[in-house]
């Protein structure tokens, strides 16, 4: 990944997130160290920029644009060991999703959520609370 790609999941990511090399033992940390982890917090508490899908099959970029016919997604983070990944969408405007922000952007980014969950037959589960790392050297990452 280039330092224009890096960067800009860096600069957008909380100044505190959860974090973990195992997903069962996530813990808060400031984003620094958080970094350092396999597993990241992407989104703020209070607002989405990325929308993540969890994809528990054997999968590919080339799948999502050629087969699937969807955008290319920002992020595509692979596991190596088995070809499973989380596909980053970054938004150009966060949704802020506090009671008092806009229900319509609200049902809006839903409404997508759902649709490229269906779209790319993801994880229906997944909650996106964290994600595979794309940073971290333990995946591979296409940008």
């Amino acid at each position: 990944m280039n330092n224009k790609q890096l960067s800009l999941f860096v600069n957008n990511a909380p100044r505190k997130a959860y974090s973990a090399d195992v997903v069962s033992k996530i813990k808060v940390r400031k984003i620094e160290q958080a970094l350092q982890y396999r597993y990241i917090q992407p989104n703020d508490f209070n607002s989405k920029l990325w929308l993540v899908y969890d994809i528990d099959r054997q999968t590919s970029p080339d799948e999502i644009t050629d087969d699937l016919g969807l955008p290319a997604p920002h992020y595509f983070v692979q596991n190596t060991a088995n070809q499973h990944a989380h596909v980053f969408y970054g938004l150009e405007t966060p949704v802020h999703m506090n009671p008092a922000s806009s229900q319509a952007a609200r049902r809006f980014a839903a409404a997508v959520d759902v649709g490229m969950t269906l779209a790319l037959d993801a994880d229906v589960g997944y909650g996106g609370l964290v994600a595979k790392n794309p940073t971290h050297a333990h995946w591979r990452v296409w940008s």
